[in-house]
């Protein structure tokens, strides 16, 4: 009877083990779906993306060394990366659940 007793429990064990490694295989195979979705839309916005190739750096060292001079004086780097973010953050947090957008 204990021969039964430890094939059945062996039965059991390999089961068990089983499953968790179809477990694990099924997750891995979602998760290597999401990355493979998650990596075509990288390329395409990648590829938007390079259609604006719009570089302000160009613009401003085209101004002549003094406004360059009061440009950082004043911080107006530190400032306009200040509002960007606030309005950045802003945006993202309209877009909470159940609050309105405009609000």
């Amino acid at each position: 009877m204990k021969w039964l007793r430890d094939f059945l429990d062996w039965i059991l064990a390999f089961l068990k083990s089983f499953m968790l490694t179809l477990w694990d295989l099924l997750k891995d195979a979602f998760f290597l779906i999401i990355d493979l979705i998650l990596g075509i839309v990288g390329v395409l916005l990648d590829g938007a993306f390079s259609i604006l190739d719009f570089n302000p750096q160009q613009y401003i060292s085209a101004l002549p060394e003094e406004v360059l001079n009061v440009i950082g004086l004043i911080g107006l780097g530190e400032a306009l990366t200040i509002i960007i973010s606030a309005i950045f953050v802003r945006i993202l947090l309209q877009l909470v659940p159940f609050t309105r957008l405009g609000s």
